[in-house]
């Protein structure tokens, strides 16, 4: 499925182009979706899950802003080391329409939930930080992906990982204040 929507789009993606690629039958492929969107959202919220796994990976990182530093890498590597994935998820999402935004808020918001985590894990670690913003891991999460879809159109998807250097301070600032974001990006925890 995945390299069907990335070569052709998910509009000109066929079950007959996903099973001949998977070398399966049609009957296969029924077993385990009910047709091609059920397939598409399936692999992409697989993804995201191993994604969202790997990030959450780093909570044992000794400070809350090293698990940023790691996480920020991680989840930039993630992008660059499938740029397959990458250009199905971004040529296919906005056709597949309301079925995927529903199915993928839900993997949003568990995004947004490690954000969450990390900002109390900051204001234990820094208890003179003010509350976060409600609205800060929203926009993390919607803000990143959205620039790393900008990266993959305009052909910078292979150097993702560049963009650490001004992606992670920027999420420390909105997760803390300017002053940690300072420190990290300076190299201090």
């Amino acid at each position: 499925m995945v390299e069907s929507v990335a070569r052709d789009g998910y509009q000109a993606t066929t079950v007959t182009d996903v099973v001949a690629r998977a070398r399966v039958s049609p009957n296969v492929f029924y077993e385990f979706f009910s047709d091609k969107t059920d397939c598409f959202l399936t692999v992409t919220t697989e993804a995201f899950e191993d994604l969202l796994e790997e990030m959450l990976a780093q909570v044992g990182e000794p400070t809350w802003i090293e698990a940023l530093r790691v996480g920020t890498d991680r989840y930039l590597e993630w992008w660059q080391e499938r740029p397959v994935f990458a250009n199905a998820y971004f040529r296919g999402l906005l056709a597949v329409g309301e079925p995927a935004r529903e199915r993928l808020n839900v993997i949003y918001e568990q995004f947004c939930d490690m954000y969450r985590q990390l900002a109390r894990r900051a204001r234990r670690e820094q208890p003179g930080l003010d509350p976060l913003p409600q609205i800060a891991p929203r926009v993390l999460v919607y803000a990143i992906l959205d620039m790393v879809a900008e990266e993959f159109r305009s052909g910078r998807g292979d150097r993702l990982i560049e963009l650490r250097h001004e992606l992670f301070p920027l999420t420390v600032k909105l997760l803390a204040d300017d002053a940690t974001a300072r420190h990290a990006a300076a190299g201090q925890n």
